[in-house]
């Protein structure tokens, strides 16, 4: 019943979705290019051509198709020669980072050696013109480990292939004394147009590219001169030309020698003198004819910000571009730019390329005003990513605390109202920090203004919801759980402006997510709902009761499937066995093995029916899950268990994360503390409130499918056992005031029996307590002097 209504409602949204999407201005079918530039500009940000003037650049992007690229690579923000290797296949992708910028031209010398006998000695191949990869067989060794099954050099393959020629000009080359003297090549932009056997047929990344000169970066920088001889002898009909700003490489590099504020100068001057020499370049486009691709394959040193991406061809309006990668207007990934050339081009994408080419979304205003909204974006994604450490830990020191408080001091009445706004503190807490999100306090306050929103908003609602759930000792909880869900819910059906670059949510400059729910709402929103479910299934009695707790359920995962909601593949697969038995349980039936098949059935029928409803979308807005199922139909068994491979290892290296087991180890304790101790209150309140066994077995169904299915692996259950651990605490402190009510009722009755036992078991406490406390009876009808504030 539960899957029915969630897919119902998500068939009625996803059409509707699917006819926004298509309105995306799609990169132009006809007239297209004869020649393509890739204007390769490292370590620069949207922020760093507003600071330097660049007139060059800046009327370059005036016309193009703009957005922040994330520069992550397999395992994290890509290095030089990761971002030109993820270039080159479409995939995420890695090198070694010893051999992988040795590319030379056929006749340089290397070693003793040309670079041509060196490369036959290497690979078996004689070539005798053009750029050389080295260090090919360090690339591909490297990417075989990978489990992305990248296919370095299929961008030059396709380019090839099509009658496209292919040339790289770049060099950033350079050493200083202290460093080793045997020469070290960093012409890692071969490896970018490089066909797979590791050849470039044009070009120049030689000595000839450089000129002296002692006030620069390792003492020599590009020769404009020579850069633009070699682009010219180049750019010819039906070719595709790299042309990377070497200087800024130079410039980013020398941040291990220089004063911050003269590596700062060095940087500007590197930018100036990269938008003359992008100036003298542009001067040989016809932008009626040719077209310009620009991305930033590296992130500046010590900072992971979000770089550059653009493209100005014909039949590209300039606007705001987005990807079926990222599904968010104004960015991109470093596995799009190959797809994009291509796409420009009119040639098809090879499967092997996991990237999709970028699409015109929107206007998005003036010029001016998309560069301010890409330069805000990257300003939001950095100051999340500082304050992601500090927020976690806060969640883990409150689940540990009101942990330990429950086990010191859960004896003592008055302490327990506090364990109980603690409790509610903590769920708040987690709200608080993605209202703060939309709030930018980046350019409203920085951190400290940030924190004492958290701290103000956190003791206003727990106030409010006191206040507001006076008629049963429980209702604050529901309460406090109502809005985390609603939360979730609302902001998922809103395009997750809450959730993006919140520090919980996904995070644009780590570039996995940009659009739906990441793996940590999931958590806070499939626990939340299930704990409510049960909650309001025994608070509003049945009938009534189980239809509302449906409802909620139902929703929660309409708002983890759709496609056009960003669906969370992995949350669906887990989320819709868990509730759909707390249904089953809620009507009163049993679990039996037949049970158990049956949930088995709904988890493959939910994955199977998100797939298939993306796989049915235009190929260009298909999310991950859509390609995923057009593999298999493919008959691409091999890549469907590396992508299942890759997923569960990126899950198993999260057992690393030991702040997690942690919470884990915290919330057990304290659920089995009790459980058995000091009237087992936990045992009191399931008599009290039959719908928390099942709620229980829903979650750790949850909870364990969480963890095996998502590749965040035991940050997943981490999670959301920090939202159950919160509900556990409040339970365990409303029926502890419960059953001291219960025992001094008793001793007052019965004062000789007390007299001679003056310690109440905890079979005694509990058996006590369920006689004064029929199961029938609501929390409303608990004594107004304990519980009525």
């Amino acid at each position: 019943m539960l899957t029915a209504v969630a897919v119902g409602v998500a068939l009625v949204v996803v059409p509707a979705g699917t006819a926004a999407a298509s309105r995306h201005d799609a990169l132009p079918t006809t007239s297209r290019p004869r020649r393509l530039l890739v204007l390769s500009l490292p370590a620069t940000t949207w922020a760093d051509l507003a600071a330097v003037p660049t007139p060059n650049l800046s009327r370059l992007m005036n016309g193009a198709a703009v957005a922040d690229l994330a520069t992550r690579a397999t395992g994290g923000p890509a290095r030089l020669g990761d971002g030109y290797a993820t270039l080159s296949a479409g995939s995420p992708s890695a090198v070694d980072g010893k051999t992988d910028g040795d590319a030379l031209d056929v006749g340089e010398p290397f070693g003793r050696e040309a670079a041509a006998n060196e490369f036959r000695l290497r690979t078996g191949r004689t070539v005798r013109r053009g750029l050389v990869q080295l260090g090919l067989a360090g690339i591909v060794e490297k990417n075989a480990g990978l489990l992305y099954d990248a296919r370095i050099g299929a961008l030059g393959d396709a380019l090839s292939g099509a009658g496209f020629r292919r040339s790289v000009i770049a060099n950033a080359d350079g050493t200083e004394p202290s460093t080793p003297l045997l020469p070290r090549y960093r012409r890692n932009a071969v490896t970018g147009l490089m066909r797979s056997e590791g050849t470039v047929p044009g070009g120049a990344v030689g000595p000839e590219l450089l000129q002296a000169d002692p006030t620069a970066p390792f003492g020599v920088r590009l020769s404009a001169d020579a850069v633009e001889q070699a682009f010219q002898a180049a750019w010819l009909e039906r070719s595709v030309v790299l042309v990377e700003a070497s200087d800024l490489v130079r410039a980013n590099d020398y941040k291990a020698f220089a004063a911050p504020d003269q590596w700062e100068h060095l940087r500007r001057r590197a930018l100036a003198e990269t938008d003359a020499m992008v100036g003298r370049l542009v001067t040989h486009v016809d932008f009626r004819r040719d077209a310009v691709v620009v991305y930033g394959p590296l992130h500046p040193a010590g900072e992971s910000a979000l770089t550059i991406a653009a493209v100005r061809a014909p039949g590209v309006e300039p606007g705001l571009l987005r990807s079926a990668t990222t599904r968010r207007s104004g960015f991109s990934t470093l596995i799009d730019i190959a797809p994009t050339i291509l796409d420009v081009l009119g040639i098809q994408r090879p499967s092997s390329m996991q990237g999709t080419p970028l699409v015109v979304e929107s206007r998005g205003g003036s010029a001016a005003q998309r560069r301010t909204m890409l330069i805000e974006a990257n300003s939001h994604a950095i100051f999340r990513d500082q304050l992601l450490s500090n927020a976690t830990s806060i969640v883990i020191a409150l689940v540990v605390a009101i942990g330990l408080g429950v086990l010191a001091f859960g004896g003592v009445a008055t302490l327990r109202r506090w364990l109980r706004r603690a409790s509610l503190a903590l769920i708040w807490y987690l709200i608080a920090t993605y209202v703060a999100a939309l709030l930018h306090f980046d350019a409203h306050g920085g951190k400290i203004a940030f924190w004492l929103f958290v701290v103000a908003f956190v003791i206003a609602f727990v106030a409010l919801c006191e206040l507001a759930g006076r008629r049963s000792a429980l209702d604050p909880l529901m309460l406090a759980l109502a809005a985390l869900v609603l939360l979730h819910v609302a902001d998922s059906f809103a395009g997750a402006r809450a959730e993006f670059n919140s520090v919980f949510g996904n995070s644009a400059t780590v570039g996995i997510r940009f659009a739906g729910l990441g793996n940590l709402s999931f958590s806070q929103l499939a626990a939340a709902s299930i704990i409510l479910a049960g909650l309001l299934a025994w608070r509003l009695k049945a009938p009534r009761g189980l239809q509302v707790a449906t409802a909620i359920l139902a929703v929660s995962l309409v708002a983890l499937a759709p496609p056009i909601w960003g669906q969370k593949f992995g949350a669906v697969l887990s989320a819709t066995p868990a509730c759909a038995l707390l249904v089953w349980l809620l009507l009163g039936r049993s679990v039996r093995f037949r049970t158990i098949v049956a949930l088995g059935g709904v988890l493959v029928l939910s994955g199977v029916l998100v797939g298939v409803i993306d796989l049915l979308r235009p190929g260009d807005q298909q999310t991950h899950v859509g390609r995923f199922f057009d593999t298999i139909g493919g008959g691409g068994s091999s890549s469907t268990l590396t992508v299942i491979h890759r997923k569960a290892d990126e899950a198993i290296r999260t057992f690393g994360e030991l702040h997690w087991f942690l919470v884990i180890a915290a919330v057990l304790a304290v659920t089995v503390y009790l459980c058995f101790a000091r009237g087992a209150p936990l045992r009191v309140a399931a008599e009290r409130v039959p719908t928390l066994v099942p709620t229980a077995t829903a979650l750790a169904v949850l909870a364990v499918l969480g963890l095996a299915l998502n590749d965040s692996g035991i940050a997943v259950p981490g999670m959301m056992l920090s939202v159950a651990g919160a509900a556990i605490v409040y339970v365990g402190a409303v029926y502890l005031d419960e059953i001291d009510d219960s025992c001094m009722r008793s001793a007052t009755t019965r004062p000789e029996r007390a007299v001679r036992r003056p310690t109440t078991t905890i079979a005694a406490a509990s058996s006590t307590a369920s006689a004064v406390m029929p199961t029938s009876s609501p929390p409303a009808a608990y004594p107004r002097s304990r519980h009525k504030r």
